[in-house]
């Protein structure tokens, strides 16, 4: 049976005055439980230390019942969003195919509301897509799963996003997800925690390299694709900083200091393939994440992702793929209905 969480006790301690912390989770279908996990065990973990429960945390979702994650487990919950009286932290958890949940309209009500009363909203994986939905991160920088990044700049071109493991922008705080959440809630523990807990906590999850906020959530580009040729490897990231609109063969020999021919065979001789034939593979994987991912129309997606027109990209598409875009989206869209 649903109880309110505004009824739960809230703790004290005789050395340590003033009200508990209030977390809460919201999860929505298909969330992320290695992000949740990553975020809940640091507030297990410093209560532990603590040897009291100076951190309260409640587990939500829209309408009170359990929700079922990516991976397929049923996540018990503690109330409804409705049934939330006070937070100092709400999260909201996704991950797959988030464009696609029904989200009430008393979401963004219900969320203003939390935050003119003091509590700060953040997101997990890809729920920073949720909040600028809502449109509760209108004039914050953010970030989101690297994997949704393409999506969400065309769905929120004037929302700042980075690509760092987490952001914190006020009283906004959101997360690539992964175990990324463990960093984000190491450095929100430290606002309320002295230093030496936060070590405990990150000692106790054998979390000795903690990130910060502008640590790249990618892996870096060398250990990706096993390669260490410098010029390569700034070629790419380069390509991966224009896909709207592509540097020539040229414009990256002369940024990588070398000449074209010559930056040509070293990327040939380095990945087996030219360096355009490269660029164009990246374009079209970054267009599929969108056919697959938006609502956005054909020809949108041809510019967003640097082709010349929706014909030129169309028929790049079908040699990639195997199917036209509109078909790949419908084929897409009627596997995840049988699912």
């Amino acid at each position: 049976m649903r109880h309110s969480v505004a009824e739960a006790p809230r703790q004290t301690h005789p050395d340590t005055p003033g009200p508990d912390v209030h977390i809460c989770l919201l999860l929505l279908p298909n969330f992320s439980l290695l992000s949740v996990s990553s975020a809940i065990d640091p507030i297990r973990m410093a209560n532990k230390i603590l040897g009291y429960r100076k951190y309260r945390l409640s587990i939500l979702s829209l309408d009170g019942n359990p929700v079922r994650s990516s991976g397929g487990q049923v996540f018990p919950i503690d109330a409804g969003l409705a049934d939330l009286d006070r937070a100092d932290l709400l999260l909201v958890c996704s991950s797959d195919d988030v464009e696609k949940v029904d989200l009430p309209a008393s979401l963004a009500p219900k969320l203003r509301s939390m935050a003119s009363r003091g509590c700060d909203l953040g997101a997990l994986c890809t729920g920073a897509f949720v909040l600028a939905r809502l449109g509760l991160l209108e004039g914050h920088s953010c970030t989101i799963h690297w994997e949704y990044a393409s999506m969400f700049r065309e769905s929120f071109p004037f929302i700042a996003l980075k690509q760092d493991v987490f952001v914190i922008d006020r009283r906004r705080l959101t997360c690539a997800g992964g175990t990324a959440a463990l960093d984000l809630m190491l450095v929100f523990l430290g606002r309320s925690c002295p230093p030496d807990i936060v070590s405990a906590v990150a000692d106790m999850a054998i979390h000795h390299d903690q990130r910060w906020s502008d640590t790249d959530q990618r892996i870096a580009i060398g250990r990706r694709l096993g390669i260490s040729q410098p010029n390569v490897l700034h070629a790419i990231s380069l390509m991966e900083k224009n896909i709207e609109t592509p540097l020539s063969a040229s414009e990256l020999a002369r940024e990588t200091g070398l000449g074209v021919r010559q930056f040509q065979r070293l990327f040939q001789a380095t990945l087996g393939v030219s360096p355009i034939a490269y660029y164009i593979d990246l374009r079209l994987a970054a267009a599929r994440d969108l056919v697959l991912k938006t609502a956005m129309p054909v020809a949108k997606i041809s510019f967003a992702c640097g082709f010349a027109g929706p014909a030129n990209f169309t028929k790049r598409y079908r040699d990639r793929f195997g199917a036209s875009p509109q078909n790949d989206r419908k084929a897409n869209r009627a596997a995840t209905l049988l699912s």
